[in-house]
C-alpha cells in the first residue's frame, strides 16, 4: 500500500487543524477546482484533531494535476496556503503538461 503525500507546511492559520503551520487532522482531500482547495479547512478559533499527527493526502480530485495518479497524490509532501484566494489552496499544485496515455 503507499503511503499518503504528507502536508509539510499549512499556511492557513485560521484553520481548527492547524497550530504552528503543520495541519493535525488524520487526512485531507483536495478539490477538482481549477485551483484545488483544501476540503478540510474549518475556520475557527478551538483548535482540533490530534496534536501528533501530521495530515496525509487521503483523496485528490485534481485530476489535471501532474502528480494526480487514480486521485491519490504522488508528490511526496504538499503545502497548503493562500494562493490567489480566500481559501486553502494545496500550494503544490502544478498543471499536468501532458496528457497520460
Amino acid at each position: 500500500m503507499e503511503e499518503m503525500a504528507k502536508v509539510i507546511t499549512c499556511k492557513t492559520t485560521e484553520c481548527v487543524y492547524n497550530t504552528e503551520h503543520k495541519c493535525h487532522a488524520l487526512a485531507i482531500s483536495v478539490s477538482s477546482a481549477s485551483n484545488p482547495v483544501c476540503q478540510t479547512f474549518v475556520a475557527g478559533e478551538h483548535k482540533s484533531g490530534d496534536p501528533h499527527a501530521i495530515a496525509g493526502v487521503g483523496a485528490c480530485h485534481a485530476e489535471s494535476c501532474e502528480y494526480n495518479r487514480d486521485r491519490m497524490c504522488y508528490a511526496g509532501s504538499v503545502d497548503v496556503g493562500h494562493k490567489d484566494q480566500e481559501e486553502a489552496a494545496c500550494l503544490t499544485f502544478e498543471a499536468r503538461v501532458h496528457a497520460e496515455i
